[in-house]
């Protein structure tokens, strides 16, 4: 027994013969589309399918689909009853919990989960744990899986898709991205960010407290937590994130929300909708909810984020560039294996950057058919020639198009090599496309095109690739190849841009997609800072026209528009030529470097008017109170040198430069503003004057 592999991955099936992990014997290829195949299919049919009379009504199938990985609990309980069902493992933990129950998504009929009967939940022993728009988050016993057919007004019950960081590591303090996006020359001018909010919608937040009490994120950072364990449990994957984030953009108001599935995903959505969150950071992949097509519950959740709430979401590109396999065309042998290549079947893999477990994910273009047509299952063997873990779905039937496995790594056993065994169902075309979630294929069979998954494949989000920070400033700067290529599966291009890679953090040099992604969603707050008003799309746009195109020329399938870069927008003057725009300046006509503002009127604190520019106090000290009336009158009654600062006297009428800006009428209208009457000062005087 393999420890991970649970019940199913050890089951020999008969008749599996023929795969060839060793070299191949001549083979007879049967190429999808080919004229005898489509015959044969009509023929079928012909013969099979009954003729309904004009008035027969077809009969609806209401019975939710149930995902592969119910369907192997349910029959690992079937057959040895719990403790049968305790020790499956499925996704590398104990599916089953400490109650006997198991936790699921079931997603409604109608358009909204309050769409699913509670009633008939309970009455098989569910409890909702949680609940968004378009999902429910339940706990139900391993033994009522089975009358999941009872619930007529869902349309799939499965377990939550895969999820994963997209990328792994740890840092220094100030990241290097400040200074090769050309961040440091804003932030000095003020755009750092103030007034964005930015949301990192992340799996894991350990040393969240830790990094706010040391400054590394600031004490205003909002914690959200949707999942069922501890904020700060697991990981520190979205921590490391989210510095990267406060190193570009370290005036924005920051969010940590924790998901553990789409449920939650969804609701962070919410969240950012119902607090006005301009941006979210999303460093995860997804897997098998679509095929990675901008379809699916994540694409359509991310889309309906960007279109109708107006948020934009900066998400990595994903780490599988080295990891991916696809056919379009998918070739079937005489034993009914897969091609893999031109002479071979099976898919090697390498030791790789995961050394713990073997982590496989199968799919294939059938999601918009109302159940699978293909029946395709998964099988790994070791370099000896032995089975060592299969997944084995029935297709076609309730479940979706896809099979994935995951089980504990054996040296003894390695190299591994993976065979994907057609057993039924049309095959013109078959598109089919493998990910090895933790190791690299032999490179052999590596595919990096369309290797990115959701959401980086979803129209609305702006997915970024990654490039070493140290080969920045080459024009021929390579992609890092275990970064995720386009285009989409669907032909679309994506990434959208490149991102710096492996720049310091608190803890180390993490590299990945993830840490690329956060720089760009920082970059977007500086430049959303400069017009609030921008839309995504302008936004978008904006990010594309000052990005820095490298090798290859032009918008690709590797870095997008190219490198992240951020520059003043050309609508923001700088009328007094100090470090800061007229935008944030607190004295846009006056330099006033250090924004010195004293207290404004009365003294009655700061006002956002600069000590340099602030009309009617004739005395200098930055207060417009009775000291500046103490002296405008001595002024008018002749008293040489009696005003300090005869430039700010002017408060009504138009501006008159020098001591002659000291009239009457200001006395009077600074008198009778120090006693709370109008008119009011206005700001005419020659320094806050155009």
């Amino acid at each position: 027994m393999v420890e991970g592999g649970g019940l199913e991955n050890r089951r020999l099936l008969t008749g599996v013969r023929g795969f060839e992990s060793h070299p191949l014997r001549q083979i007879l290829l049967w190429r999808s589309g080919g004229l005898c195949g489509l015959l044969l299919a009509l023929a079928l049919l012909i013969v099979s399918a009954p003729l309904p009379s004009y008035g027969d009504t077809p009969r609806i199938d209401r019975r939710p689909r149930v995902g592969r990985g119910l369907e192997r609990l349910a029959e690992a309980y079937r057959k040895f009853g719990e403790p049968g069902a305790r020790r499956l493992r499925l996704r590398r933990r104990r599916a089953l919990r400490d109650d006997a129950t198991i936790q699921m998504i079931l997603e409604p009929r109608s358009h909204h989960s309050s769409g699913i009967d509670r009633r008939k939940l309970r009455r098989i022993g569910g409890r909702v744990s949680a609940h968004s728009r378009s999902f429910l988050r339940v706990s139900i016993p391993v033994s009522a899986i089975d009358r999941l057919s009872e619930l007529t007004d869902v349309r799939v019950a499965r377990l939550p898709l895969r999820s994963v960081p997209a990328g792994i590591g740890s840092g220094s303090v100030v990241s290097e991205a400040v200074t090769l996006t050309d961040a440091d020359l804003l932030q000095p001018q003020g755009i750092d960010g103030t007034g964005i909010k930015i949301a990192v919608v992340d799996l894991e937040f350990a040393g969240l407290s830790s990094r706010i009490s040391s400054g590394e994120l600031p004490a205003s950072t909002i914690s959200v937590n949707y999942t069922g364990s501890g904020m700060e449990d697991d990981g520190a994957h979205g921590t490391v994130v989210a510095e990267l984030v406060a190193d570009m953009a370290p005036g924005a108001q920051l969010y940590m929300i924790r998901v553990e599935d789409e449920l939650g995903l969804q609701l962070a959505a919410d969240y950012a909708r119902d607090n006005d969150i301009d941006i979210i950071n999303h460093s995860v992949a997804w897997f098998q909810g679509s095929y990675y097509d901008d379809t699916g519950s994540i694409s359509d959740m991310v889309n309906h984020s960007v279109s109708v709430d107006g948020v934009f979401w900066s998400v990595a590109a994903g780490n599988f560039g080295l990891k991916h396999w696809r056919d379009t065309s998918a070739t079937i042998d005489v034993d009914n294996w897969l091609m893999t290549s031109a002479s071979t079947n099976r898919i090697d893999i390498s030791a790789g950057t995961n050394g713990k477990y073997l982590d496989l994910a199968l799919n294939w273009d059938q999601y918009s058919s109302p159940v699978s047509q293909t029946d395709l299952d998964l099988y790994v063997y070791s370099d000896s020639g032995s089975l060592v873990a299969s997944a084995t779905g029935t297709h076609p039937g309730t479940t979706p198009p896809e099979e994935d496995l995951i089980f504990a790594w054996n040296s003894s056993e390695a190299p591994y090599h993976v065979g994907v065994k057609y057993v039924s169902g049309p095959t013109s075309p078959l598109d089919v496309s493998l990910f090895s979630i933790g190791n690299n294929l032999v490179h052999t069979y590596r595919v990096p095109a369309s290797s990115a998954v959701d959401p980086a494949v979803t129209s609305g989000a702006f997915s970024v690739s990654a490039v070493d920070w140290v080969d920045w400033d080459d024009p021929n700067a390579p992609l890092e190849a275990f970064s995720s290529r386009g285009p989409t599966n669907d032909g679309r291009q994506k990434p959208d841009i490149a991102g710096p890679n492996r720049t310091s953090t608190v803890v180390g040099n993490p590299s990945g997609t993830s840490y690329c992604a956060p720089v760009v969603a920082g970059a977007a707050a500086l430049l959303l800072q400069q017009d609030p008003n921008m839309t995504v799309a302008q936004l978008v746009a904006e990010l594309e026209l000052q990005a820095i195109d490298i090798n290859p020329p032009g918008i690709d399938t590797d870095t997008g528009s190219g490198q992240v870069n951020v520059a003043l927008l050309e609508s923001f003057p700088n009328s007094d030529g100090d470090p800061l725009l007229d935008a944030w300046d607190n004295c846009p006509y006056q330099d006033n470097t250090g924004q010195e503002d004293a207290g404004g009127v009365a003294g009655s604190g700061p006002d956002g008017i600069g000590d340099a520019c602030q009309c009617g106090d004739a005395s200098g000290d930055g207060q417009v109170d009775l000291s500046d009336l103490a002296e405008i009158r001595n002024f008018l009654a002749g008293v040489t040198g009696a005003v300090s600062a005869p430039t700010l006297c002017n408060v009504v009428g138009a501006s008159d430069e020098g001591v002659s800006d000291c009239q009457l009428p200001d006395w009077v209208v600074i008198e009778r503003q120090l006693q709370s009457q109008g008119p009011g000062i206005s700001p005419v005087c020659g320094p806050a004057a155009p």
